[in-house]
């Protein structure tokens, strides 16, 4: 298996990055994120959140609502459950994608390094975009959120520490900007696989 983990600042571009990269080297792209929403379909997971925060949850329709506990996780990171909730949520994750560790696997998600697969031998890769408020006004439209929510989001992330990546990319949104630097990096990884 190879193994090559994309990781930087919701908005950054990173997935975009990392969808085009895993085209054109025709690897699995997994996006982290996808598969943690798809955990809420799982019914004991769900009987656990409820346990856990209650139906506080829930929208009047009795449909789950990730912004309100996206609320409780933001608002109360060191809180205990939370805490549980997460170490729960992160087993499944990790299952999902275990079940592709004998594939060539592109990983993307916002907090890569702070799990396993960090630790692995892999060629890792931030993105970073060029201009932080373009950044945030993106997340704002695409996620539908306020300024005051995303600010506390932004609170949960990590800092990068770029000495850690084998690749930095600056993204400046321009419609070409990703793509050539695909380009360069497959054609520096061939460049490394033939030393």
């Amino acid at each position: 298996m190879s193994l090559i983990l994309v990781t930087g600042r919701s908005g950054s571009g990173k997935s975009t990055f990392a969808k085009l990269l895993a085209e054109r080297l025709g690897y699995k792209y997994l996006d982290i994120d996808k598969i943690g929403h798809s955990l809420y379909d799982d019914k004991e997971i769900m009987a656990k959140a409820v346990e856990l925060f209650g139906t506080v949850i829930f929208d009047n329709d009795g449909k789950f609502n990730r912004k309100k506990l996206g609320k409780i996780f933001f608002g109360e990171r060191d809180c205990q459950r939370v805490k549980e909730f997460s170490a729960l949520t992160w087993d499944y994750m990790e299952k999902s994608i275990d079940h592709y560790k004998n594939e060539n696997v592109i990983l993307d998600w916002v907090l890569l390094p702070t799990t396993k697969y960090w630790k692995e031998e892999a060629t890792k890769i931030l993105v970073l975009p060029k201009n932080d408020d373009e950044r945030l006004e993106k997340i704002i439209k695409r996620d539908n959120i306020s300024l005051e929510y995303l600010k506390n989001r932004e609170k949960a992330g990590i800092e990068y520490n770029k000495d850690e990546f084998d690749y930095v990319i600056i993204n400046d949104y321009s419609q070409d900007c990703l793509t050539r630097q695909v380009e360069e990096i497959i054609s520096k990884l061939e460049k490394e696989r033939e030393e």
